[in-house]
């Protein structure tokens, strides 16, 4: 089954878990090669409505009837191993493939792969590097894990040069691609219900690096730690010493980024990006050099990167509240979260207020003190009930928990267990002139779409 040709041969799919931002995008592009394409999710959602749209049968519930014959059943990393429909395709000796294993297999149909990885930045970055390869006629064929307008949706379907894709780091996924060129963004202590400790997650990414066929484009205080092998990379940076540096960096009067880019002394003018974050800076540091190895001039660069709109959940203004405007971000990760409140502050000075979704039992334990100094920047917290994901209820690992040591480091903090609670909070609390930062990866994007529309 690790055969390039039996996918060409393969004319029934069906996908477990085909709701999923990944599983789905991958569900579409078989689709769109001719296959009969079926699949089935816990909750019916928007993902499972454009999928109906577009013919694919999707099943809402899982059931061992929901197989019609299948060649092939692709799973989602989240579907657990007692899975109905995973157990009785085994039980009929259908093939199956976890979600990572067949991205690995779709992407060699492909003559050149840009597999992007790190902690945070992948879906951003791989939607600015859409945005620059479409600038420069070069159709790719783009899988990413959010929506964007520049690929109208998770997925852009173009020719076979180039496949350009999000690589995660969780259960080692992103070892599956063997890409042409990796990027590795950033490198932080994450997913620890896998990863035992940085020096396993460093490990893996040096796995990453090497699996490269060609090059890395490497954020360079990385590249002594996970591999020194001088000939395979390129590196970028905000300061020190690397390849591509990016100096200064400032906001214009539309809150636009403008920054100036050097690639080992040669001035290679300013650059522009909508995105008011200054870590997208980093991002757009490794689109350029990705770029520029490819042979992309420097104007569709620049042209690509202005272009760029950004990706849904991404430091989104999503509506109002008692005149007061309310931005949802997918910031999860203490770093994240503590970036996102000091972009939002030096844009608009006004008292920030944080709901916070926590994501993960098991994150929220092992990164508690970097949780507690990540909310600095804000006015008030309001802490709400954890996404658990993938996991069972973990002690000292709860929504309840971090609010309680925010309480003891003395934070304005509040929690509330249900997203109607949290609107009747700051409908009392929240007045003109204030800001309402949404932040959070599970399903508080209810609260941002559609309680404070």
């Amino acid at each position: 089954m690790k055969n390039d040709i039996l996918l060409k041969n393969l004319t029934n799919i069906h996908f477990i878990g085909i709701g999923g931002i990944s599983l789905s995008a991958l569900a579409k592009l078989m689709q769109a090669e001719g296959k009969n394409v079926t699949g089935s999710d816990a909750n019916v959602s928007h993902i499972t409505a454009e999928l109906e749209s577009l013919g694919i049968k999707v099943f809402i519930g899982h059931k061992k009837n929901n197989l019609q014959k299948p060649q092939l059943v692709v799973f989602s990393s989240a579907i657990k191993e007692n899975n109905v429909e995973l157990l009785e395709a085994k039980k009929l000796n259908i093939p199956v493939l976890e979600r990572a294993d067949f991205l690995g297999i779709v992407a060699r149909q492909y003559k050149k792969i840009i597999a992007v990885s790190g902690s945070h930045g992948k879906t951003t970055t791989c939607g600015m590097l859409a945005s620059i390869f479409i600038c420069a006629n070069l159709n790719p064929t783009v899988h990413i894990g959010g929506e964007s307008k520049t690929t109208n949706g998770n997925l852009l379907i173009g020719k076979k040069d180039y496949f350009i894709t999000e690589a995660c780091e969780y259960k080692n996924s992103f070892l599956k691609t063997h890409q042409h060129l990796g990027v590795i963004l950033n490198i932080e202590n994450d997913h620890t219900d896998y990863f035992k400790d940085i020096n396993q997650i460093y490990s893996s990414f040096g796995e990453f690096y090497n699996n490269s066929k060609e090059i890395n484009v490497v954020e360079g205080r990385y590249v002594d730690l996970i591999n020194k092998n001088e000939n395979k990379h390129i590196t970028f940076s905000l300061s020190g010493n690397a390849d591509y540096v990016a100096k200064d960096i400032s906001l214009n009067e539309h809150f636009h980024t403008i920054f100036k880019v050097f690639n080992k002394e040669k001035d290679l003018g300013f650059f522009e990006i909508l995105s008011p974050i200054k870590h997208n800076v980093y991002n757009a540091l490794s689109c350029i050099a990705t770029a520029i190895y490819y042979d992309i001039p420097l104007i569709k660069i620049k042209e690509g990167l202005k272009s760029f709109e950004g990706i849904k959940r991404r430091f989104e203004i999503t509506g109002t509240l008692n005149n007061s405007l309310v931005i949802h971000d997918y910031a999860h990760h203490p770093t994240e979260i503590a970036s996102t409140i000091t972009a939002c502050k030096a844009i608009y000075n006004k008292p920030i207020t944080v709901v916070f979704q926590p994501h993960t039992y098991t994150r929220t334990k092992a990164l508690m003190a970097d949780f507690l100094k990540s909310f600095n920047d804000c006015s008030k917290i309001i802490i709400t009930k954890t996404y658990a994901a993938r996991e069972k209820s973990l002690k000292n690992g709860k929504a309840r928990d971090l609010y309680d040591n925010l309480k003891i480091v003395g934070k304005n903090a509040f929690y509330f267990n249900s997203f109607k609670k949290v609107k009747k909070h700051l409908l009392k609390t929240v007045f003109e002139g204030e800001i309402i930062l949404i932040l959070g990866a599970g399903d508080i994007e209810k609260l941002a779409y559609k309680h404070l529309k």
